[in-house]
């Protein structure tokens, strides 16, 4: 846009910009005011004088006046009359709005919303005032170019930290003359130098700008007057030198130093200063260290640093002597002695010397013995027992040599009892946990390994371990690294307490871990076959058979090795039903028909005879066995004729007879005659109710008749989560959702706690929103206190919403918390499909854990056809089927 021509214009002589509208000063209404500035009073005077010749106005002005002041008084008037107007309406309003107030309810009044701040003013205040906090003022030096700023920084930092301006350079410009008076204070700055020395060490080479900066010259002046104060303290001159030497003033160093050895002659730490300055020149580190230790005869320190200096063993030994005529109860020496010395029997006097100065130090002994044949020795042995009777390690050297030599250790051999024993004579008390010490120090000994076996084989034998330390004990080997010495002392812990099933745990685990199966096999043995007379273990616990022959199958896939076990253990026990059941069931996984009818056959005359108490437990496998093959009616006729006659009370025999009818006959009158006679005889057993139901649902579709008997059910035993849990499954399948909802509320009612009843709940919500299902997750996790049935219905949600990462991470939830279910790795075998993961693994650990329970689990496995399935086959058949 052009500018306007009249703005560049000059006014007209006594023009005033906006006098004509009033503006006199700063109001904006000049006929109100009637003050003229001064400023302007002497033009506006001259003019008018001049112009009228003393007249102020004439009567055009006059009138002109008289006009605009009428126009402005009924404006003015006007304005008022309806400014009055408006007041009185507004006051009115307000009335009304006060008297309305009453019908405010308190929730609207406390949902006033509040102002905000819409025009950011606040904010704007605050980030400027966070602006103006990162401005800091800074002095002029640092603006000068030469000047490192980073390492200035640091070095300030460092210095001003630890106060070292204020206390040294203060004194040195003051000529303070207390410094060597004050211990308390000369202390404190040797510390502050040791310090300050460790920071120089970790500085870096490569900044040039330090031997130019002011606080190296600030740091030389501290130094200096610490010298003069201190002169017979060595770390003033070590850390002026290592000051020089960082900033490349090799020499200056070196004279430092040297005038520092001056001065403290006594000092190893100035010395082997002095000697790493002129480290390039080795004759010159020689001469340095021949001198201090003239001066310091009794430092290892410099004697060690003599040795390094030499180049040939043999003049290392000369050294080493010399040292160890100065030094003669120093272990060290002694130790270098024998490794330069190329000599056997040079080594042997040497050894036998040091013993003399040292004879309580194990590892000389131990080397001496080495050293020597056979005949001395044993002759050392001996004089070690009477130097040091109380020492468990002249124990494990006689056992070491006599596995050297391949004389007299064995299996059996009692050295370390007798010598357990004999330390108990001395009243010595032993720490088990400093003895397992022992014991990893001998494992690490590749020739010690049966030394290492009998000394934890007799480490519990020597007293008896009481409730308390036997808990301290599983405690440490819980803690301890997996080793062959954990394993060891978990195989003498349970030859002590086999019952202990924790430690059982802890040993497979450990063997397993450390693929060492074959030692958790070899406990076994030791603890249930070993005794050959009396087999006490065995008879006392005859389920670690069980556990004997299932590890086996397990971890080896051996099956004739697992029953080879089994009848060694029925030789010994044959009275033990849970034996024979372990062999019957062994044999069904294999499917060997012909060995399964004639160990049977076999059962039936031992229980006979011997009047077995399990005899309807055995009963119950042959029913199982006959449905297996098919024989239904030779079951049916069993079960009447045998099983129910010598056993009227026993429920499983109408439950199977009612299942037989129900699910491969497909009868469902027999059925129900078989369910119902069982529900008279057992009224507070829920799965005759369910089983009834059931079969009228699904054979006989008469929904109301299954509906009553589980309300009869439910009012004989009112808190029976089960029988709320399929009335809740019948009234689903009708789509009866209000009734589903109220039973649900009534049962939580009952059983707050039931994680069955939530499970329910959390099914029911499928098609609610994610919101709502988060709100009643937390309720049912606490409720339940995270149930594994809770963790695995949650899994379930995730799964069917398409999240299947989160319903990996519940299930790995519910499976930490019971491994022995076994519909949750049906459902993360599901998962992992989903996300195209490798199951491989999942079948490892669910051979390992052999899972019970679980609705879709106990469906196969108690299944005519498929109950001999193993558990990675029932895997492998439910993660096929159709969800």
């Amino acid at each position: 846009m052009k500018r306007p021509a009249f703005l560049d214009q000059k006014p007209p002589p006594g023009y005033i910009a906006g006098l004509g509208r009033g503006a006199t000063g700063f109001s904006t209404r000049g006929s109100k005011n009637k003050q003229i500035p001064k400023r302007l009073q002497s033009v506006q005077l001259s003019d008018t004088i001049r112009n009228e010749n003393g007249n102020l106005k004439d009567k055009e002005d006059i009138e002109a006046e008289r006009i605009f002041s009428n126009i402005d008084s009924k404006r003015n008037g006007r304005n008022k009359t309806d400014l009055k107007k408006k007041r009185e309406i507004t006051i009115q309003e307000f009335s009304n709005l006060k008297r309305n107030l009453k019908q405010v309810t308190e929730n609207e009044w406390l949902n006033i919303p509040e102002a905000s701040d819409l025009t950011r003013r606040n904010k704007r205040n605050r980030l400027q005032e966070q602006l103006n906090r990162k401005m800091y003022s800074a002095p002029d030096t640092l603006l000068t170019r030469s000047v490192d700023l980073t390492t200035l920084t640091e070095e300030r930092e460092k210095l001003l930290s630890k106060k070292i301006d204020k206390s040294f350079l203060n004194k040195s410009l003051n000529g303070d003359s207390t410094l060597l008076e004050n211990n308390e204070t000369s202390t404190n700055k040797l510390d502050n130098t040791k310090e300050y020395l460790q920071q120089l060490e970790s500085m870096n080479n490569t900044s040039n700008n330090i031997s130019q900066s002011e606080e190296v010259k600030k740091m030389r002046i501290i130094f200096q007057s610490y010298r003069r104060s201190m002169p017979k303290e060595p770390q003033s001159w070590i850390a002026s030198a290592r000051l020089e030497e960082k900033c490349n003033r090799f020499q200056a160093a070196k004279n430092i130093i040297s005038e520092g050895c001056q001065e403290c002659p006594r000092s190893d730490d100035i010395w082997l200063e002095n000697i790493r300055l002129h480290r390039n020149d080795i004759h010159k580190c020689k001469i340095l260290v021949a001198t201090a230790i003239k001066f310091v005869p009794s430092s290892q320190k410099l004697w060690t640093k003599a040795i390094e200096l030499e180049s040939e063993d043999i003049n290392k030994l000369r050294v080493v002597r010399k040292a160890l005529v100065e030094l003669p109860a120093v272990e060290k020496f002694w130790k270098l002695a024998v490794l330069y010395e190329k000599e056997k029997t040079e080594s042997i006097k040497i050894l036998k010397k040091a013993l003399e100065f040292l004879p309580n130090n194990i590892d000389l002994w131990k080397a001496l013995i080495k050293m020597q044949d056979y005949e001395n020795a044993k002759d050392t042995l001996q004089l070690m027992q009477n130097i040091l009777p109380d020492n468990i390690d002249t124990w494990i050297n006689t056992a070491q040599l006599e596995e050297y030599h391949s004389s007299s250790l064995s299996k059996s051999s009692n050295i370390f009892i007798n010598g357990f024993k004999k330390l108990v004579k001395l009243n010595i008390k032993f720490d088990y946990f400093e003895l397992i010490k022992k014991a990893l120090y001998i494992e690490n000994d590749i020739d010690s390994k049966l030394t290492h076996e009998l000394f934890i084989s007799s480490l519990f034998k020597f007293q008896s371990i009481d409730s308390n330390t036997l808990q301290e004990l599983t405690k440490t080997m819980e803690t301890m690294e997996n080793s062959t010495t954990k394993i060891l002392c978990l195989r003498e812990l349970l030859i002590i307490k086999p019952t202990k099933y924790s430690l059982w745990q802890l040993l497979q685990t450990t063997c397993v871990t450390m693929s060492k199966i074959s030692e958790l096999y070899k406990t076994y043995e030791i603890i249930l076959f070993d005794d050959k007379t009396n087999y006490s273990t065995l008879r006392k616990v005859p389920t670690l058979s069980l556990l004997y022959a299932k590890d086996i199958w397990k971890y080896s896939s051996n099956p004739d090795k697992a029953l080879n076990s089994i009848n060694r253990a029925l030789k010994i026990i044959p009275t033990s039903s849970d034996v024979w059941f372990a062999k019957l069931k062994i044999l069904c996984q294999l499917k060997r028909i012909k060995q399964i009818e004639e160990l049977f056959n076999v059962m039936f005359d031992f229980f006979n005879k011997k009047n077995t108490i399990d005899k309807e437990r055995l009963y119950v496998k042959y029913v199982s066995f006959l449905r297996y093959m098919g024989k239904y009616d030779d079951a049916i006729e069993y079960i009447q004729n045998k099983c129910i006659v010598e056993y009227p009370q026993f429920y499983k025999f109408y439950l199977q007879i009612g299942q037989i009818y129900e699910l491969e006959i497909k009868d469902g009158e027999q059925s129900i005659f078989w369910y119902d006679i069982g529900f008279k005889r057992f009224p507070k057993n829920s799965i005759f109710a369910i089983s009834l139901s059931r079969v009228h649902i699904n054979l006989l579709n008469n929904v109301s008749k299954a509906r009553s008997i589980l309300e009869v059910a439910l009012a004989l035993s009112p808190n029976d989560e089960r029988l709320y849990q399929s009335l809740i499954r019948l009234e689903k399948g009708q789509h009866q959702l209000d009734q589903v909802n109220l039973l649900i509320e009534r049962a939580l009612k009952l059983l707050p706690t039931s994680p069955i009843i939530w499970t329910e709940k959390l099914i029911s919500l499928s098609d609610r929103k994610s919101s709502t299902k988060k709100i009643v997750f937390k309720d049912a996790l606490s409720k339940t206190k995270n149930h594994y049935l809770v963790l695995l219905q949650i899994a379930i949600s995730f799964f069917n919403d398409g999240q299947y990462k989160y319903a990996e991470k519940w299930l790995q939830r519910s499976i930490k918390s019971n491994p022995n279910y076994g519909d949750t790795w049906v459902w993360l075998v599901r998962t992992y499909q989903k996300l195209g993961l490798d199951c491989k693994d999942i079948f490892h650990k669910v051979n390992l854990y052999e899972p019970k329970y679980g609705n879709e689990w106990i469906e196969i496995t108690k299944g005519s056809k498929t109950q001999y399935l193993g558990p990675t086959e029932v895997l492998t058949l439910l993660s096929q089927q159709s969800i």
